[in-house]
């Protein structure tokens, strides 16, 4: 079947099933390997969908979840399945139930649109069947998430196949996986994880025009939105609700503006970095402004008073040191966000060090006979000194200079220390993108998916490169002193 008539099926289904979508959204063929896109259709004269429009309604009962699936939730055995991993392993499970049912699963339509063509395997799932891209991905932010068991490797996805006795094949499992891991949602504390039709064909990105919004804090025993038999006995049963009026939403983040011609319209998976992106949806977004590379303690410093370092950080934050002004500029330091328990080094998106690694660094480079550790009074000097050398201002204290050396210094070893870990340390950016180049020209036309996903490994890794790379520049003009 051609990709215009899924599309046209899907749409069908979609109405049986009381999906509404906003009409000046169309969901279109790219007639290539990126599958489908939901557009903002042009128009004659310019039509601005407001900002909290819904643009999308789907109701939870057309969602694909344990709790919808035709295959009983208490026929899936996930006792030896990590916690954190038990809602994608079940929901692919009913996943594949329904594939098996072909024509005769409710969600035929939909199952059918999504799986034409097939989604690519993630990443990190070839590694082990793929040397080259394990090279590429060692020392990178992937090889960490895998170490610490954030994602499952494809040794671990193995096991878990096995332990479950499944009629379906190997293969099977892992495109079933890949669907869940690249396509589902969270939608709330019944459901748990679920493939939300029309929300998962938007594409992604890290400035989103839309977003997904479901009432979550419902009963986790029945759904309901409202008071039930599970928190009052005593109410005894009631009509149950319009099984159609308890949708997920998507919402337009800012107004939407038509334009000459049809334009994409981004959906978002949350605040994640490229790293998250690859290993669970398989899929890389440039310059994405959640990115992060993060070092261990190790890495950084071996500390006499570590505890010393987590109170002057606090009281550091309590007195808005890392809060950005206009007075200085933060080329060099990120802002305190969410990771400032104390607890994150690391580069951001724009290769500046975390509060905490440039504070840890200073501690590092400290030099001072007569006191342990700096004093709140000196770090504040010194970050000020740091910030007006970038604009020319006035430069107080030699002695802090020197200091701003032994920091630079420090930073230059550590990222430097960073890049040696990764494939071919001493080629430039220039070059490994070359290669990627060579391989991409070797598909030629064919569909290369193992070239392919090489190839994405490559751009991934130089994706943290520049990041070091940038941090390396920044700092080198503290170098002269």
């Amino acid at each position: 079947m051609k990709s215009e008539e899924l599309v046209t099926e899907f749409l069908d289904w979609t109405r049986t099933q009381q999906i509404k979508t906003h009409p000046q959204l169309s969901l279109t063929s790219n007639n290539n390997e990126q599958g489908y896109t939901i557009k903002l259709l042009e128009q004659n004269e310019l039509t601005i969908i407001p900002e909290d429009t819904t643009v999308a309604s789907i109701p939870k009962q057309a969602c694909l979840s344990h709790r919808t699936s035709t295959r009983l939730p208490q026929d899936i055995d996930l006792d030896r399945v990590p916690i954190s991993h038990q809602p994608i392993i079940r929901l692919t499970v009913h996943l594949l139930h329904e594939l098996s049912l072909s024509s005769r699963s409710k969600w035929y339509p939909y199952l059918n649109l999504i799986t034409h063509p097939p989604d690519p395997i993630l990443i990190h799932l070839r590694i082990e069947e793929q040397a080259e891209i394990e090279a590429w991905i060692r020392g990178t932010e992937i090889e960490r998430l895998i170490a610490q068991n954030r994602i499952l490797s494809l040794s671990q996805l193995r096991a878990i196949y096995e332990g479950l006795a499944l009629s379906q094949s190997w293969e099977e499992f892992v495109k079933g996986y890949t669907i869940v891991s690249s396509r589902a949602f969270q939608i709330d504390n019944y459901h748990s994880l679920g493939l939300v039709p029309i929300a998962d064909l938007y594409d992604h990105s890290d400035q989103p025009d839309v977003q997904l919004v479901s009432q979550d804090l419902v009963c986790d025993q029945c759904g309901s939105i409202g008071e039930c038999v599970h928190d009052n006995p005593c109410i005894g049963l009631v009509n149950q609700k319009d099984e159609y009026l308890d949708t997920v939403e998507l919402v337009s983040i800012h107004p939407l503006i038509g334009s000459s011609k049809p334009t994409i319209v981004y959906n978002t998976y949350g605040n994640l970095s490229n790293s998250r992106l690859m290993t669970e949806y398989g899929f890389m977004i440039q310059g994405n402004q959640y990115d992060r590379l993060y070092f261990n303690n190790t890495e950084i410093v071996d500390l006499k008073d570590d505890q010393a370092l987590k109170t002057t950080f606090q009281a550091l934050i309590k007195a808005g040191l890392f809060t950005s002004n206009d007075e200085t500029d933060q080329t060099l330091v990120g802002d305190v966000d969410e990771d400032s328990d104390g607890s994150s080094l690391y580069l951001d998106s724009h290769a500046r060090l975390s509060p905490l690694l440039w504070l840890a660094t200073v501690f590092k480079t400290y030099d001072d006979d007569q006191h342990q550790t700096p004093s709140i009074e000196y770090i504040s000097t010194l970050f000020e000194l740091q910030s007006s050398s970038l604009v020319n201002l006035d430069r107080p204290c030699t002695s802090s200079e020197h200091h701003l050396f032994r920091i630079s210094n420090s930073v230059h070893t550590l990222c430097r220390h960073k890049l040696s870990l990764y494939c071919y340390p001493n080629k430039s950016i220039d070059e490994l993108l070359t290669i990627k180049d060579e391989i991409m020209d070797s598909i030629n036309g064919g569909t290369g998916i193992d070239e392919i996903s090489l190839g994405l490994a490559i751009e991934y890794n130089c994706s943290e490169r520049v990041l070091l790379e940038t941090c390396i520049e920044i700092w080198d003009q503290f170098r002269s002193f």
